[in-house]
């Protein structure tokens, strides 16, 4: 099972915004990172926004992704070479690509291992990922929103697995700090509370009401809380080496 997300399409940039100024960091990193590669695929391309700006700098990159309309919002960027298709099958030929990118990708899918081989299969070199770290996650809007909605019962935990878990089982090559950036506490307890965010689409409204009245009381002083940005880069030879010992462990 892989989570779509064509009922936010239309919104999905403002609310998963990032400042201009940290985007321009976010860029200048990944072409350094990627500079050499001459073929890369951005896996859950969604409406392209790092795909557009790659390209923009002369980078040769495919993007696929399951949602008709976050592809359709990358058109409309102007991002080119998109393709529909599940990671867990990707339309494409073994060793295509240079490197890949899964950003915000893998926790969308229950059998995320099949979505890691499949990247495996078609990259040669490297896996790509950025993570955006909240300080004291249990504190933040995001955080509390969890806590409170496990704490009556319902779980917010995703099918799939986190790129930036991925560090704990699967030996990274290079973790680099890009940069750090505050966040409106407001805003994001507005989008909290418009249920923009895979994780909530299955609350139930009485406990997600309940959750939000919460909110509004811790965060009715707290103004912002800060993010660190982080490249996370791996070695298609070690995703290959747990692949193969995961499977050894099930046979």
């Amino acid at each position: 099972m892989s989570i779509s997300l064509d009922t936010v399409a239309g919104d999905f940039d403002k609310t998963r915004g990032i400042p201009q100024h940290v985007m321009n960091k976010i860029l200048k990193t990944l072409e350094e990172e990627l500079e050499g590669y001459r073929r890369i695929l951005d896996v859950g391309v969604g409406t392209g926004r790092f795909s557009k700006l790659l390209q923009d700098a002369g980078f040769e990159v495919v993007g696929v992704d399951i949602s008709k309309k976050m592809l359709g919002r990358a058109y409309e960027r102007g991002t080119e070479d998109l393709i529909l298709g599940d990671a867990g099958s990707l339309p494409l030929q073994d060793s295509m690509f240079d490197a890949s990118m899964s950003i915000g990708t893998l926790h969308l899918i229950a059998e995320w291992r099949s979505a890691l081989r499949e990247i495996a299969r078609v990259t040669m070199e490297s896996l790509f990922s950025i993570h955006y770290s909240q300080h004291d996650y249990g504190t933040t809007p995001s955080g509390v929103y969890k806590e409170f909605a496990e704490k009556h019962g319902y779980s917010c935990r995703h099918p799939g697995l986190e790129e930036w878990k991925l560090k704990e089982i699967i030996k990274l090559i290079k973790s680099r700090l890009v940069t750090s950036y505050d966040v409106s506490t407001s805003e994001r307890v507005a989008f909290l509370s418009a249920k923009v965010f895979s994780y909530q689409w299955n609350v139930p409204e009485d406990l997600h009401e309940k959750a939000m009245e919460e909110l509004r009381k811790i965060f009715n002083e707290k103004k912002e809380y800060t993010v660190d940005v982080y490249v996370y880069k791996w070695d298609i030879s070690e995703i290959k080496n747990h692949l193969e010992s995961f499977a050894a462990q099930e046979s």
